[in-house]
């Protein structure tokens, strides 16, 4: 597993390694992406990640233009020929994605409750039966509410590993 500590992010070790672990072998969607940290983590186990960003940043993480520095850190650690870059707002991304592609999608990106909860059903959407999503900052924000909303809507099981919620589906 890679973890480049040198790009910033807000995740932390224990949530990489269980991305890391989720990611195995699989194809994973990831919703935002900032500098590229998850993305390296994810593509460091998994067959492809499908990178969903506009690279511009947002509310939260402020506005700026990553794409460029995004680019950069994949190729330094040696992940590009894993990674499918998807350059758009996900809501518009993600429905053209062919359904069941997935085994984990992973989303990271506006931490306010409807843009997650729309952010998970659009995955929902792609994620075959028996995968998962993975949502960072689970507690803060309005985050964990959307992820609760979305368990009891899609039958899905729960798991929190520091601010990383990951929901089973059935």
């Amino acid at each position: 597993m890679l973890v480049p500590h040198s790009i910033p992010s807000a995740v932390s070790a224990r949530e990489a390694q269980r991305l890391a672990e989720l990611a195995s072998g699989g194809c994973v969607l990831e919703v935002g992406s900032d500098y590229g940290f998850s993305t390296i983590v994810l593509a460091s186990t998994a067959r492809c990640v499908h990178a969903v960003d506009w690279f511009r940043g947002d509310g939260h993480a402020g506005h700026k233009d990553v794409l460029g520095q995004f680019w950069t850190n994949i190729n330094q650690w040696g992940v590009r020929d894993k990674i499918i870059v998807h350059i758009g707002d996900a809501a518009e991304v993600v429905p053209t994605l062919k359904s069941g592609t997935f085994d984990l999608a992973f989303i990271d990106a506006f931490h306010e409750e409807d843009a997650v909860y729309q952010d998970g059903m659009r995955c929902y959407d792609v994620v075959r039966l028996g995968g998962a999503i993975a949502f960072h900052d689970y507690g803060r924000f309005t985050v964990a509410p959307a992820v609760e909303r979305l368990k009891h809507d899609l039958h899905g099981d729960l798991e929190v590993v520091e601010s990383l919620a990951v929901l089973r589906l059935p």
